[in-house]
């Protein structure tokens, strides 16, 4: 091994927080001074196709940086005795994004445009999935054990929306990372949490033109989060195999 490659999987959890800061860093000049937010659809759609160039570096220099430091990425490896649980939870996140959304109403987007932001929503699910629940859960669990290796990277999770989120967001944003992180430690593999993921994002891109706003039902949509993170995190880590 160089001295190169020596260095950067010492370093590798270090380099990936700096890629992580560039990005959202590069997001925010674009949100600000080349594609600032507005309630236009189009808008939205532009800023989030500007935005997924910087989605896909991150991805790439994380990927790297994986690599580097482990070897491999198991991407499909999964707990089969958990598959169960994790389908159930699955459906409960989706539902709960269903019920804090509302049926608002159905984008008005080209086919062509609406693949993008589906193909967008992808990157977006492999970018955080692969760094959160992937990289640096592995890489702060290595330093500081599992249970403050799951709330760091949870915490982490979390600030990182901070920047291009509504604040009401953001307890609904700790919730969903408080469950892929739980679902990742009791054997989840990247690949369901990326489906997963993937198809939360989706659904408020494609049902309701990718726009937030404060519905009745939020208080129902937490309260699914609540559970589903309470069967999840009392749930015995023994289960996992070896």
């Amino acid at each position: 091994m160089s001295k190169f490659n020596s260095a950067i999987k010492n370093n590798a959890l270090t380099l990936g927080l700096m890629v992580w800061l560039g990005y959202l860093l590069a997001r925010s000049i674009l949100s600000i001074f080349i594609f600032p937010d507005t309630n236009d659809l189009s808008d939205h759609f532009r800023q989030d196709c500007a935005v997924t160039i910087f989605r896909i570096l991150c991805l790439a220099s994380i990927v790297w940086l994986y690599l580097e430091k482990y070897g491999k990425i198991e991407i499909a490896k999964r707990e089969r005795r958990s598959r169960f649980l994790i389908t159930t939870i699955a459906y409960a996140l989706v539902f709960s994004t269903f019920l804090e959304q509302g049926l608002k109403s159905v984008t008005q987007l080209a086919s062509w445009q609406l693949g993008l932001f589906i193909f967008n929503d992808l990157i977006v699910a492999m970018n955080e999935e692969l760094s959160f629940r992937g990289f640096f859960l592995k890489a702060f669990t290595e330093k500081y054990g599992r249970f403050k290796a799951e709330w760091i990277s949870i915490g982490l999770f979390t600030a990182m929306h901070i920047a291009y989120q509504p604040t009401y967001r953001l307890p609904i944003i700790f919730l969903y990372g408080m469950a892929y992180t739980r679902l990742r430690t009791l054997g989840a593999s990247l690949l369901a949490l990326i489906v997963i993921h993937w198809a939360i994002d989706v659904s408020v891109d494609t049902f309701y033109g990718g726009t937030y706003y404060v519905n009745p039902s939020i208080t129902l949509s937490i309260g699914v989060l609540v559970i589903a993170n309470l069967v999840l995190w009392t749930r015995p880590l023994e289960m996992r195999e070896a």
